[in-house]
């Protein structure tokens, strides 16, 4: 079951092509359409949503949520520009998520004691159950450090900048001129010395225990503030469930000990050369 690139798999990223087992070969191959296909997925979504939310209007219920929620009842967008909005949603998680699956594959292979401890956590919480759901998310905590780590090590977007538009702005003994642009390298911050020990090294532990405190803005990998990820909560539960769902079925494995893989930009933070592994069935 070793990686190559003759087959694709659903929307796997190129670096996990491989020769799967049975269970994941079944992932639908990826075509043309499936900017389409996600377009669709979104209109079916919204239009469910709007039905609901005009009726609990005509009820004269008050109406709660957030984003598609919030759109459909302000009426201020049109239903052509939800229908944009929720598929550039969708489609802006495909390479991210990829990605951010891919770095933890590649981390738990090349860490086996960590992998099995993780198995140990996701069996206990589903208790028999095969398909995870959100709820069981909060009874994991070492998964949710698996993904702060990987992200800490692989920010999807490894820098983010911003221009001072409309007003100087003091910053400690800084003064920073308006229509300044400043830019900030993420990937640097979360891989200094000065605020994680050993920042090279996949540690997922170090975000379970209370006293060992991180600098709040050391790694921001989805930003902060107004100007955020809009994805972040779905973008998380999107990994958290996958590789929930991947290790129940299989062990992950190097396809060859001592295989190292560097992360390089392309507006993304990518893998160097092919992440080659293993799914062992268990």
């Amino acid at each position: 079951m070793f990686c190559h690139d003759s087959a694709h798999y659903g929307d796997m990223p190129k670096i996990l092509h491989c020769d799967l087992p049975p269970a994941l070969a079944e992932i639908p191959k990826p075509s043309p359409g499936t900017k389409h296909s996600l377009h669709l997925v979104a209109k079916g979504h919204i239009d469910k949503r709007m039905a609901e939310v005009s009726e609990r209007i005509s009820r004269g219920e008050k109406v709660e949520g957030k984003y598609l929620t919030y759109y459909l009842a302000q009426e201020k967008l049109s239903i052509k520009s939800i229908y944009g909005n929720v598929t550039e949603l969708l489609l802006a998680g495909v390479d991210t998520i990829s990605s951010t699956l891919s770095w933890s594959l590649y981390e738990l292979s090349r860490h086996p004691e960590v992998q099995a401890d993780l198995y140990k956590e996701i069996m206990a919480t589903m208790k028999g159950n095969p398909i995870p759901a959100a709820a069981d998310v909060a009874k994991m905590p070492l998964l949710k450090a698996v993904m702060k780590e990987t992200l800490r090590m692989y920010p999807v977007i490894p820098g983010n900048a911003r221009v001072i538009s409309d007003r100087d702005i003091q910053v400690g003994d800084y003064l920073i001129p308006k229509k300044t642009l400043i830019s900030l390298c993420q990937y640097a911050t979360s891989r200094d010395e000065k605020y994680f020990s050993n920042p090279n090294t996949f540690q997922p532990e170090r975000w379970l225990h209370k006293e060992d405190s991180h600098h709040p803005y050391a790694s921001i990998p989805f930003g902060f503030g107004k100007r955020s990820c809009v994805g972040r909560r779905i973008a998380e539960l999107e990994v958290y469930l996958a590789l929930a769902r991947i290790l129940m079925r299989f062990e992950v494995k190097p396809a060859q000990e001592g295989h190292t893989v560097k992360p390089m930009t392309r507006t993304l933070l990518v893998p160097e050369k092919e992440i080659s592994l293993q799914f062992l069935s268990r």
